[in-house]
């Protein structure tokens, strides 16, 4: 064959290579190939399905291979010439990239934000509890009966437009509680402009003289306010004893306590003893050994029970024993003993 016939080469028919393949050059002219006169191939361009013709198409083999590797029927070339294009995780990745620093500062800032003006809003409920809305209107005073509303509130320092939202109750109860009628105080805030105080006052059960005038005893033993009343029994001390002795005292308030009002009221005198021990004498004159000033309402019971037996019977005793409460003993006018 001449070298001047334009005929291209034969191109061999059989399978294709499978050695190493050179990749293509993406872009520019291809090289020319061997032989005299043959026109350089032009630079591939990708054009749409609708625009590829003959003129345009790569050629082919015989059996229906490109030249770039691939076959017609959509069958992989060589695994040098295979294209190359972007995965989903590859895509999926380049966004999280290019949004990570941003969203991650913008969660921070709405978090920032949101701090913020829950503390505006916290500041700005606080200083409202300063306002004259909290102002008290209104000082209730329950449960007194010797002491008057005046002087509770005298004692408690409050008065009217005092902040009740900022009230310290436990601070008013301790001033309170100073008046020795004052068992107990309690301090309740109803906002946002009332307060109320409850009063448990102490209730007079004897009187004893202190050593200088005689006052009132509570029944816990407190002296209260000066005053003799005819009616509650006094307390007395015989000899070995004294009445300035607050343990004592208390002892025998604490036994009067434990009667009924209307036992309470049958007895003239309380007796101290010493040793700690205590001695009744009815405002009959009759004298009932107490014993020691402990089990004050088995005691209690066991008096009142001997006295109704000797009002059913129309007896009269002339000495009366509680102090062992189970097996109280008397002595009837005559000798006898009640039965």
């Amino acid at each position: 064959m001449s070298t001047d016939d334009p005929t291209p080469d034969p191109v061999s028919v059989g399978p294709p290579r499978r050695g190493p393949v050179d990749p293509a050059p993406a872009v520019g002219p291809v090289p020319p190939e061997a032989g005299a006169g043959r026109a350089p191939r032009p630079t591939a361009v990708a054009p749409g399905p609708a625009e590829v013709d003959d003129a345009t198409a790569p050629p082919t083999n015989d059996d229906g291979a490109n030249d770039d590797g691939a076959n017609d029927d959509g069958a992989p070339g060589p695994p040098g010439l295979e294209p190359t294009a972007p995965t989903a995780a590859a895509a999926v990745t380049d966004g999280q990239a290019s949004q990570g620093p941003a969203a991650r500062v913008r969660p921070r800032r709405l978090a920032t934000l949101v701090v913020a003006a829950a503390l505006v809003i916290a500041g700005g409920l606080f200083a409202a509890t300063f306002t004259s809305f909290f102002a008290a209107d209104a000082i209730r005073v329950r449960g007194i009966h010797h002491l008057t509303k005046g002087q509770v509130l005298r004692l408690s320092g409050l008065e009217r437009g005092v902040n009740v939202f900022h009230l310290d109750p436990a601070a008013v109860e301790r001033r309170i509680e100073t008046d020795p009628w004052v068992a107990g105080a309690t301090v309740t805030k109803d906002l946002p402009s009332t307060v109320i105080l409850t009063i448990r006052e102490r209730v007079p059960v004897a009187v004893v003289n202190d050593g200088s005038v005689e006052r009132l005893v509570g029944d816990d033993g407190e002296l209260l306010a000066v005053g003799a009343p005819s009616n509650l029994p006094r307390i007395v001390a015989d000899d070995g004893a004294t009445t300035t002795d607050p343990a004592a005292v208390r002892g025998a308030a604490r036994a009067v306590s434990a009667m009924r009002p209307e036992i309470r009221r049958l007895v003239a005198f309380v007796v101290l003893l010493p040793e700690g021990e205590l001695a009744l004498q009815l405002r009959s004159g009759v004298p009932v050994a107490y014993g020691p000033a402990e089990d004050e309402a088995s005691k209690a019971q066991a008096l009142a029970a001997m006295l109704r037996l000797a009002e059913r019977t129309g007896g009269r005793y002339t000495s009366m024993d509680v102090s062992v409460p189970t097996a109280p003993a008397g002595t009837l006018v005559g000798g006898s003993e009640p039965t």
